[in-house]
């Protein structure tokens, strides 16, 4: 699942969040055995299915090059775990969402908590993510813990 809110244009990576999330994610989808599946979403606002499950490598690294930043609101990590965890569900073993942000959830789906204040994903799932708050994959100077 890869984060497309507007913080992800911040050049602050080089060249940018989302373009260094999209190489790692290449990267993954490279190192890994022929017949591995992978699904691929894109979550700011509302989550997307950019591709459902395939072992198809090729068709997986172009739709990650084809991921773009869009202007909806918030970072609704929720919901792409949710998301996420509704396309793996036909899956018997070796489930796993990989969430690349840049920033904390802003956002809830379908938890009735409030941004910040809120607990797991309210769903059952054979899926387990621990969600740390802030969820970071990209240290950033606004991120980073002084000492």
């Amino acid at each position: 699942a890869v984060d497309t809110s507007a913080s992800m244009r911040a050049a602050d990576i080089s060249p940018t969040r989302l373009d260094a999330a999209k190489q790692y994610a290449e990267l993954f989808v490279d190192s890994t055995g022929s017949q591995t599946q992978f699904g691929l979403l894109s979550f700011s606002g509302v989550a997307f299915i950019e591709q459902a499950l395939t072992i198809d490598k090729s068709t997986v690294q172009s739709k990650i090059q084809n991921i773009r930043t869009v202007d909806a609101g918030g970072t609704d990590i929720s919901g792409a775990l949710i998301t996420g965890t509704n396309l793996l569900s036909g899956l018997d073993e070796g489930k796993v969402i990989i969430l690349m942000s840049d920033g904390s959830n802003t956002l809830e789906t379908f938890t009735g908590d409030t941004p910040g204040n809120s607990s797991e994903p309210r769903v059952e799932s054979p899926v387990h993510a621990c969600r740390p708050q802030p969820l970071l994959l990209f240290p950033t100077p606004q991120n980073i813990p002084q000492s």
